[in-house]
C-alpha cells in the first residue's frame, strides 16, 4: 500500500469483541481521511443484532417497502 499511495502505512490491529475494539476505535478516530477499517460480515451483518448498541454500530432504521 506504501508503494501504491506513496507514504508510510501504519497498521495498527485491535483484535477481541468480535471486531468491536476496532471497530470502535475507527468510529472515533478524527476524520481525516487517514483511518481506515476492514472488517468482515461480523463487524457489519452479525454484531448489530447481536449487541444492543455500540458506539461503531449505526441505528437500526426501518427499512418498509414504498
Amino acid at each position: 500500500m506504501q508503494d501504491l499511495i506513496g507514504q508510510p502505512v501504519v497498521v495498527e490491529n485491535k483484535p477481541g469483541a468480535a471486531t468491536n475494539i476496532g471497530a470502535d476505535f475507527v468510529a472515533k478516530a478524527q476524520p481525516d481521511g487517514y483511518t481506515i477499517l476492514l472488517g468482515d460480515v461480523a463487524t457489519f451483518a452479525a454484531n448489530p443484532s447481536l449487541y444492543k448498541s455500540s458506539p461503531s454500530i449505526p441505528p437500526r432504521t426501518s427499512r418498509r417497502s414504498r
